[in-house]
């Protein structure tokens, strides 16, 4: 038969020694009475005899074993297994119903929710008289009625050993005598240890032994214990909390609703959304700065396929015609660019007939019904989709789409003496040379007249445009495309029709020149339409690699810069963001501390009925994946409604930056969740059980 004893056990608190060096065996089959003054230690002795405060020394044995050598897991097991506290405060899980609160000490037992345990619980509420109160919670609960639920709960685990702290405080005397008359019981005829402290008399009737301290001793008072054989085995602890039973162990908790945790939550779900959407800030405004660069920008390039090296920005007769298999490289490396033709229509040019004629000095237009000579040569060249909207181009007037009409230079007009008013709206008529086929020849190498390349030239035909003038482009249009510099343009798609119209009437294979071969049109010069900044920035690297011969020209000779502009605005932006997120989580972090800290009391609780750290651990960490959910349910419905109500309107928030947020939001709802555990688990793991309970009382006033 194992007995409780204690060796030289000492109680200090600061500097002041409650007990010294006290020595004492408890016997089973025996009822125990401590007394003594309040202060003079009593709940500090039974506290140490039951593992919930380590004494300052001295050592506590169930048989052969030291008890306060046992590892934390060791302790909470035996806690559990035989011990049963009634406290002085009661100590119910207020969140609990008093069923549940009852059968706290069999959750990690195989005897729990057995027809066992509910026989148990049917006799020792009966026996209470408080069969009727099982489904109310301890709120709902007198002093009386507190007190009698937290006897239930001592009784219900058949521990070896039952502590009680003044256990009938707020009872009648009727029903605190029945009290102890069910101790004595236990004691007598289950060979319990029962050991009470009370400053009341009642229970000196029911004692075998007093004790009472003075002067930092127990002392003997009465004795009349006896021994015991008859023994009954406690219900053990089986194993650790699995995760199945942490998650139902929360789930029999009332959530009581409170406004504080309502305007926390919302306040958690607003942060936790804040933290998902600003690691995206840098991304959204780079794209909105970009953006908006993009709509002044142009992003047009320019590109010749010059084979001879002159390393001119304009569409000169010594460029080689692009292959088709060179352009489909071209295309194929921007995808979602726009590559077109430059088509050039031009004052004069070789035609089947004119090949040994002189170069006209002069050229002869109709504006209007008015003929006018031209001393210069002149060109058309096309309006490309994306040049309609730059109305920086112009100084008066527009163009319009897909309408064969013209925009003339401001220099023009000046060179040949014209205003403005006179010529808008008034139709012009004039013959323009249209490229549609093309020669093989060579040419010499500019930088080595020993060698020599073949290049092919355009073979044109005659025809005659009228259309009305639109607009007039202004002295510094910034483009330089044509050798005949800039003096009409027309819509491209205008240009196109009227070239494809003159190849499909003309027989391409009928031989033209005797001493050259000849081939279809094709463009010996593109303009690249590029979508974004980013192809603009890779457009010279990429044809280069393409071919050595592409040169690429553009308006926008400080991409880098802008490019350099943009990941500076970028990093500045992750930098503001980094410090923003990390105070977003200091924030959330306190949030979460103080939700946890309000179940302290309950973890208290269950550390002293014989839970371990680890059981506690998973029952925070279930508890924490459970407001995660919700959390992130709720968090997700706002990001949703938020997204296709205001964001969505906002170009620079795409879909994916939309899922990576929103991705981001759920594993901050669980991560965050998680990590909140960890200061108050590591605060309750460290510290004595019953040191739990006070400090959560102490943190409550």
């Amino acid at each position: 038969m194992d007995l409780l004893k204690i060796e030289g056990l000492s109680v200090k608190y600061s500097e002041k020694t409650i007990l010294s060096k006290i020595s004492f065996s408890f016997l089973p089959g025996n009822f125990y009475l401590i007394k003594g003054p309040s202060g003079i230690g009593k709940t500090s002795l039974i506290n140490c005899l039951g593992l919930l405060k380590k004494p300052s020394s001295g050592s506590v044995f169930w048989g052969e074993k030291n008890l306060w050598e046992l590892s934390d897991n060791d302790r909470a097991d035996f806690r559990h297994s035989y011990i049963s506290f009634v406290f002085q405060k009661n100590n119910l899980v207020e969140n609990m119903s008093v069923k549940n609160n009852i059968l706290l000490p069999l959750a990690t037992s195989s005897d729990y929710n057995s027809d066992h345990a509910i026989k148990k619980l049917s006799e020792i509420t009966r026996l209470l008289k408080i069969e009727d109160l099982l489904g109310k919670f301890p709120k709902d609960l007198s002093g009386g009625e507190e007190q009698r639920v937290a006897i239930a709960r001592a009784l219900i685990s058949q521990s070896k050993i039952i502590l009680a702290d003044e256990p009938t405080s707020s009872l009648d005397e009727t029903n605190a005598d029945n009290i102890y008359g069910f101790l004595s019981k236990l004691a007598h005829d289950f060979g319990k240890i029962v050991i009470v402290v009370s400053h009341e008399s009642l229970p000196s009737k029911y004692a075998d032994s007093i004790l009472e301290i003075r002067n930092q001793s127990l002392l003997m008072v009465k004795d009349d214990t006896h021994s015991f054989t008859k023994d009954e085995e406690p219900i053990k602890k089986t194993n650790d909390l699995t995760l199945k039973q942490s998650f139902s162990y929360n789930s029999k908790l009332k959530n009581h609703i409170s406004s504080l945790s309502c305007i926390l939550s919302v306040v958690v779900v607003l942060l936790m959304l804040l933290s998902s959407y600003l690691p995206a800030l840098p991304t959204i405004l780079v794209n909105k700065q970009e953006s908006s660069f993009s709509a002044v920008m142009d992003k047009n390039i320019f590109v010749v396929n010059d084979v001879a090296k002159v390393n001119s920005p304009q569409d000169l007769d010594s460029y080689r015609a692009f292959s088709s298999k060179t352009t489909s490289k071209i295309k194929n490396a921007f995808l979602g660019a726009k590559v077109y033709p430059f088509i050039n229509f031009t004052s004069y040019g070789i035609t089947p007939t004119n090949v040994r004629t002189a170069v006209p000095k002069s050229y002869s237009i109709y504006l209007g019904n008015k003929q006018r000579t031209i001393s210069n040569d002149f060109s058309i060249q096309p309006i490309y989709p994306e040049d309609l909207n730059k109305k920086y181009f112009y100084e008066f007037g527009k163009p319009l789409k897909n309408s064969k009409n013209f925009v003339v230079s401001q220099d023009f007009l000046s060179q040949n003496g014209l205003s403005v008013k006179s010529v808008m709206n008034k139709v012009i008529t004039l013959k323009a040379y249209v490229p549609y086929l093309l020669y093989i020849t060579e040419t010499e190498l500019p930088n080595d007249n020993t060698k020599s390349i073949s290049i092919d030239g355009d073979v044109y035909k005659v025809v005659t445009i009228k259309a009305k003038i639109s607009g007039v482009y202004k002295s510094n249009y910034p483009y330089h495309r044509s050798e005949q510099g800039n003096v009409f343009f027309m819509d491209y798609k205008a240009m196109k029709d009227i070239q494809d119209k003159v190849i499909s009437k003309s027989d391409i294979h009928k031989r033209v020149f005797k001493s050259f071969s000849q081939k279809a049109w094709a463009p010996s010069a593109y303009v690249l339409a590029m979508k974004n900044i980013n192809q603009l920035k890779s457009a010279p690297k990429k044809l280069s690699s393409i071919s050595k011969d592409i040169r690429t020209y553009s308006t926008l000779q400080n991409v880098d810069n802008v490019k350099q502009q943009l990941e500076q605005t970028k990093r500045a932006t992750y930098k503001f963001t980094f410090f923003i997120v990390l105070l977003v989580f200091l924030v959330l972090y306190v949030i979460f501390n103080i939700i946890y800290k309000q179940r302290t009391y309950e973890f208290g609780i269950l550390k002293c009925i014989g839970f371990s750290n680890k059981d506690v651990f998973k029952i925070i960490t279930a508890y924490s994946v459970k407001i995660g959910t919700l959390y992130a349910l709720l968090g997700t419905i706002i990001t949703v409604v938020s997204y296709f109500m205001l964001i969505s309107k906002n170009t620079a928030i795409g879909i994916p930056i939309f899922f990576e947020a929103l991705l981001r939001l759920v594993l901050l709802c669980y991560v965050l969740t998680f990590l909140a555990v960890l200061p108050t688990f590591a605060k309750i793991a460290k510290i004595d059980p019953i040191d739990v309970i006070t400090e959560s009382r102490t943190a409550d006033l």
